[in-house]
């Protein structure tokens, strides 16, 4: 995350774009840019019905203006880029020499990628030009959630702040069986909701060791 940021900010601080999200699939929103000759690009397919679009400022300002008037709905996204589109090329470039000085090894277990909506590779080369191509590259997150399914995926943790990748995986798998639990609950200690998902994952009938919880606390542990 770090080399990322910093891969962003050495291509400069100022006037390289903007993203909004667009109430819409892919399909009705590439139509829509055409259709108004807006120079935007998709960036992320977060949901059956939302559409990331990413680009110049100009392009995102009369996106703004314009796809409204065809009926749809699109807000402005609160970044300092236009990420995972080609205006972030220059930056992709810049994280691929970064990521070669790392120390990396294949994945222990599979870990999906939203550039290819497959499990990452298990060779280093490979896994470094994966990450390189993410910064630039459109988010398949509908795709990858899809095809985590089908490999047997049913249960997704949301481990991070906020609430609004849960919120896509339930829409993005609908009535097919699932679980989606976010970990960040606002206006609660950061022990409460982690309580709440692991009796939610034990409820569920995934294996939950609570030594940890318990350690250094002098609380009795008989019979967990």
């Amino acid at each position: 995350s770090a080399l990322r940021g910093r891969a962003v900010h050495e291509i400069g601080e100022e006037g390289i774009g903007g993203m909004a999200a667009v109430a819409a699939d892919e399909e009705a929103t590439r139509e829509a840019l055409g259709a108004e000759g807006i120079a935007a690009h998709v960036a992320n397919l977060n949901a059956p019905r939302q559409t990331i679009i990413g680009g110049p400022d100009e392009a995102i300002e009369a996106a703004l203006e314009r796809l409204p008037e065809r009926g749809l709905a699109i807000r402005r996204v609160a970044v300092s880029a236009p990420f995972h589109t080609p205006v972030l090329e220059e930056a992709s470039r810049s994280l691929g020499e970064h990521l070669v000085r790392m120390d990396m090894r294949g994945p222990a277990f599979p870990v999906y990628s939203n550039v290819s909506a497959a499990p990452y590779p298990s060779d280093v080369p490979a896994i470094r030009a994966n990450l390189e191509e993410h910064l630039a590259h459109r988010v398949r997150f509908v795709e990858q959630i899809r095809a985590m399914h089908e490999d047997g995926v049913r249960v997704f943790l949301e481990v991070g702040p906020g609430r609004i990748l849960s919120g896509l995986v339930r829409r993005i798998l609908a009535d097919a069986p699932h679980a989606a639990i976010p970990l960040d609950a606002s206006g609660q200690s950061s022990w409460v909701p982690l309580a709440h998902l692991l009796a939610h994952v034990h409820a569920l009938g995934l294996p939950v060791d609570p030594a940890a919880w318990f350690e250094r606390r002098a609380l009795p542990t008989a019979g967990l």
